[in-house]
């Protein structure tokens, strides 16, 4: 069973009327049918139920600690009319990335694992990624880029009439 890193889930155990769960110290109360845990690591839960006659059954609960971690890369700065390009570089423990979301900081949502986006106006803004794997745990990483704005090429000629042996002024 794999359930999300950092995550509070509640234990559920039954068969008797007294509940031992191991390792003791990585639930809430280890002599109760429902403790809850929270799960930091690859762990194998057993639990001891006994009867009212003395009898006991065994059961374990093997958990495996499902991890995203959100990652991405892009250039630091961009020119206004140029795609901003970013490259995932997720990783994830004991899954598989299924779905990809960045957020260009009021200016839209994207989906996929790598993708571009063209901002319409010159700014420093903040890009968010989420990611999710098959288990739906999620991670977010956030990063900066500044937007310069397009420069303006123009010239002008001094001179209307040019002719072939004369020197022309381009401003």
């Amino acid at each position: 069973t794999v359930l999300c890193y950092g995550v509070v889930v509640q234990l559920n155990g039954s068969g008797a009327d007294t509940c031992r769960w191991s390792p003791p110290n990585l639930v809430s109360n280890s002599n109760i049918c429902n403790p809850t845990t929270i799960v930091l690591q690859d762990t194998n839960f057993v639990l001891t139920v006994i009867d009212t006659f003395g009898c006991f059954g065994v059961d374990t609960l093997n958990v495996l600690a499902g991890r995203v971690f959100a990652d991405f890369t892009l250039p630091v700065t961009s020119c206004q009319e140029d795609s901003v390009c970013v490259t995932d570089a997720s990783t994830v423990v004991n899954g598989i990335i299924v779905d990809w979301q960045y957020d260009f900081e009021n200016f839209g949502s994207v989906s996929g694992q790598n993708v571009c986006y063209l901002y319409s106006a010159p700014g420093s803004y903040n890009i968010l990624q989420t990611v999710t794997d098959n288990h739906g745990c999620i991670d977010t990483a956030q990063k900066p880029i500044i937007i310069f704005p397009q420069p303006m090429a123009a010239f002008s000629l001094n001179d209307t009439v040019i002719c072939s042996d004369q020197t022309i002024c381009i401003t």
